[in-house]
């Protein structure tokens, strides 16, 4: 009992908790705030590892994914500008094409309205709380020894926007300069001209491969515009706040 009223008193302290230090509570004697202080303060790195080991797993996965997309669309680049390189006019390409482009379609569509919606929500979440933290930032509304956690929270939802944009830019900049160019060759055009006459590249660009959020594809000038906006807002906010802090 004297351990634990110890320790009440001792992390009821530092979180402001009116437990007096000089007398021996017992625990069933703390009142309700009291004991909410503590297992707010017992409970907050657990819950923060948690978090943590969360967001990065997250990350991890969305960064695994993409990466099979990539590895996709170049296997296809590949494949056909060799098999056209290839062809002696005994293989049915255009039945194979056919399919091929299909599959890589519905991928690419089952991923936009499932796990990629997800996770341009969860960035519009921290794009929130980032508004949130600039708000606050530029307003004033804080003490002086809360700048640094607003800064630095600021600087992290920063990098976690510009960490969750950018692999889903680079699937559609794989598809707009690796892929395109790969098959934009002049053996591959000639050998393609049986099959599609000079419908090739055309027929490329309209397939729009990427992931799409309400018809809008993610590629690398959206996603570079958007961040750019981002880390300038976050840069003036930062510089203002420090010369603010340094002239008071």
């Amino acid at each position: 009992a004297v351990c634990c009223s110890r320790f009440m008193s001792q992390v009821g302290s530092d979180l402001g908790c009116e437990v007096k230090p000089d007398k021996q509570l017992d625990a069933w004697q703390l009142s309700h705030y009291d004991v909410g202080c503590v297992a707010a303060q017992v409970a907050y790195y657990p819950l923060a590892s948690v978090l943590v080991m969360l967001v990065w797993s997250t990350l991890w996965l969305v960064h695994t994914l993409c990466s099979l997309h990539v590895k996709e669309l170049r296997w296809f680049a590949e494949t056909v500008a060799e098999t056209l390189e290839d062809d002696d006019g005994s293989q049915d390409i255009l039945g194979d094409l056919n399919i091929v482009e299909g599959n890589i379609t519905r991928r690419f569509i089952q991923a936009s309205q499932g796990w990629v919606f997800l996770v341009v929500a969860g960035v519009s979440t921290v794009a929130v709380f980032w508004t949130l933290l600039v708000t606050m930032i530029i307003s004033g509304n804080h003490h002086e020894q809360e700048l640094v956690p607003l800064v630095t929270s600021l600087v992290l939802c920063t990098l976690l926007m510009g960490y969750s944009f950018l692999p889903l830019a680079k699937v559609a900049e794989v598809y707009e300069y690796d892929l395109l160019r790969t098959l934009n060759k002049p053996i591959v055009l000639h050998k393609a001209m049986p099959l599609l006459g000079q419908q090739m590249l055309p027929h490329l660009h309209t397939l729009e491969w990427g992931f799409k959020i309400g018809q809008t594809i993610i590629n690398m000038r959206l996603v570079v515009n958007i961040l750019g906006a981002i880390a300038l807002t976050s840069v003036t906010t930062v510089g203002a706040a420090m010369m603010s802090s340094m002239s008071g």
